[in-house]
C-alpha cells in the first residue's frame, strides 16, 4: 500500500500497473486480514470496558484502602524523615501507575506475564488488589508518619 502511494506513475508505468494488478489479486486476502484486525480490536475494547467499569474500580480501591488501613494505623506516628518522604513517593508511583495502567489499558503484569480480565481473571484481580493495597498503605502510612 505504501508503494502505491510512493511510486512515480509517470516514470514507472509498468511497475505501477503491475502493483495495481497484484493488489487486486490480493483483495480478498487484505479484506480477511482487516476483518481479523477488526475482531481483535473489538475484543480488546470489550476487555477494557469490562476492566474499567466504575463499579470494579471503586471495589478495587475500596478493598485496597480498607485492607491497608489496619497496617497503617498500627504504625508509629511522627517517624518520617526527609529521605523517607521521597521513598514513599517513589513507592506510591510504583504501585499507583501500574494500577492506573490496568484500569486504562485492561491488562497488567502477573506471575506468568501479561494478564487480562478475560484470559486470567483471578491473577488480574489479585494484581490489581495488590497494587491498590500497596498504594493505599503507603499513602495512609505517609500521612500518619508525617
Amino acid at each position: 500500500m505504501d508503494a502505491k502511494v510512493e511510486i512515480d506513475r509517470e516514470k514507472f508505468p509498468s511497475n505501477y500497473n503491475s502493483l495495481l494488478s497484484e493488489l487486486a489479486s490480493r483483495n480478498t486476502e487484505l479484506e480477511a486480514h482487516n476483518l481479523v484486525l477488526s475482531i481483535e480490536t473489538q475484543k480488546r475494547e470489550a476487555v477494557i470496558i469490562k476492566s474499567c467499569s466504575p463499579i470494579r474500580i471503586i471495589f478495587i480501591l475500596f478493598v485496597g484502602f480498607f485492607a491497608s488501613l489496619y497496617f497503617a494505623l498500627s504504625s508509629k506516628f511522627g517517624q518520617m524523615e526527609g529521605g523517607d518522604k521521597l521513598l514513599s513517593l517513589l513507592i506510591m508511583l510504583m504501585a499507583g501507575l501500574p494500577l492506573l495502567h490496568s484500569f486504562l489499558k485492561g491488562w497488567t503484569l502477573g506471575r506468568h506475564g501479561v494478564v487480562t480480565l478475560t484470559n486470567d481473571a483471578f491473577s488480574y484481580s489479585v494484581m490489581q488488589l495488590f497494587y491498590s493495597f500497596v498504594l493505599f498503605y503507603i499513602i495512609s502510612s505517609t500521612v500518619i508518619w508525617w
